[in-house]
């Protein structure tokens, strides 16, 4: 895996979404920082991972969580349950989404390009593994 760019990208989301979780979260904790910490390297591994992945095992590791959050979003009324979490500990409406790089570039097409988007790197993750 190629670190750097990896580190890159959640710098740069960071700085990009830390000002509106500070501004417009009603319960900035410990626990609600964490959780919104945590939930963006997650996020950069799952949509970005062509980016930085290299290795074989890297895709097979990628394509076996990938495949788990589209089961998980699927049998879950197509919501995190990470982001149902910060958006009850921050008072946001429950439609609200991860506030990400993905997100900014998708903007309101996010409802369908997610899946999509997803299943592409999924698709990639195959034809290293397979190749």
């Amino acid at each position: 895996m190629r670190w750097s760019v990896f580190g890159a990208l959640l710098v740069v989301q960071l700085l990009l979404v830390m000002p509106h979780f500070i501004q417009s979260c009603a319960s900035v904790t410990a626990t609600s920082t964490a959780i919104y910490l945590l939930h963006h390297p997650l996020d950069i591994f799952l949509f970005w991972s062509p980016l930085f992945l290299t290795s074989y095992t890297d895709h097979v590791v990628h394509a076996l969580v990938a495949i788990g959050v589209i089961i998980h979003w699927i049998t879950n009324n197509s919501r995190c349950i990470v982001t149902v979490a910060i958006n009850e500990l921050c008072g946001w409406p429950q439609k609200d989404r991860l506030h990400s790089l993905k997100n900014m570039v998708l903007g309101r097409r996010y409802e369908r390009y997610n899946y999509l988007w997803l299943i592409g790197v999924v698709l990639y993750d195959f034809w290293v593994i397979f190749r």
